[in-house]
């Protein structure tokens, strides 16, 4: 029988996101709980790592260029990642690329949400409050 491994949450304890590790206590609050965590230094290599994960979850920390390659990596052969707000060098992962100029910044506003997308059909709330910062991104090759 083939060993099945974890989600795999990645997050870095520093001053830069201080809540970053939250995110385990969100997935228990959830249910998750076959989670491994890993406080993501600069210098580590993703890539033997994120090999046969089900799903990475990633929280808003920086990552290096070659970080952000093996995650590239990691989805483009079938990988499953949720980030917290990505590095914005990350976009087409999500099939969105940022907006640039004044409005590329969204800062403690209102999310309409659109019920006729079928994802959020039926719920109901036509708004969701969001505190924080959050980077504006159109859509490339995804629906809004």
């Amino acid at each position: 029988m083939k060993r099945r491994l974890p989600i795999l949450l990645l997050f870095r304890s520093s001053a830069e996101n201080p809540f970053a590790k939250y995110l385990l206590e969100t997935l228990a609050i959830e249910g998750y709980f076959f989670v491994e965590t890993w406080n993501l230094s600069e210098e580590d290599d993703l890539n033997d790592l994120l090999a046969g994960r089900p799903l990475v979850i990633l929280a808003h920390i920086s990552l290096t260029s070659k970080q952000i390659d093996a995650l590239k990596s990691y989805v483009k052969n079938g990988g499953n990642l949720i980030s917290s707000r990505p590095p914005t060098e990350m976009a087409d992962v999500f099939g969105v690329k940022p907006v640039r100029g004044h409005y590329n910044l969204a800062r403690d506003c209102f999310v309409i949400i659109n019920h006729n997308e079928p994802l959020m059909a039926g719920l109901p709330a036509s708004s969701l409050q969001f505190f924080g910062d959050a980077d504006v991104y159109e859509p490339k090759n995804s629906r809004v």
